[in-house]
């Protein structure tokens, strides 16, 4: 099923509250733009269900993500180069990124 099926922007902001892939399901034609705070868990669904793939979603011109302080602890959340993957392939046709994070201390 595709609920949304004309989505021409998300902003997931804190939590992604589905288990798949539903809120990207249908939208890969009409997305123009991305909000998101990127999370183990988002990361993850995005990664299973091979959402974002290169030239998947042609409209796709802004991209605003960032990675909160919480997931930046190693304990928490250690696949960068999922990350990175996740990034390049996203972000292919965009004319807009904007990449954010929160300032880390980590004491070793």
């Amino acid at each position: 099923a595709v609920p949304f099926p004309n989505l021409w922007h998300i902003s997931i902001i804190r939590i992604y509250p589905f288990d798949d892939d539903v809120l990207f399901r249908g939208s890969a034609a009409t997305l123009e733009s991305l909000q998101v705070e990127l999370s183990g868990a988002v990361v993850g669904v995005i990664k299973q269900y091979s959402v974002f793939t290169r030239g998947s979603h042609p409209k796709l011109w802004c991209v605003d993500y960032w990675i909160s302080k919480f997931e930046l602890l190693p304990r928490h959340f250690t696949d960068w180069a999922m990350v990175a993957q996740f990034l390049l392939s996203m972000a292919s046709r965009a004319t807009v990124i904007q990449i954010r994070g929160d300032p880390v201390n980590i004491a070793y």
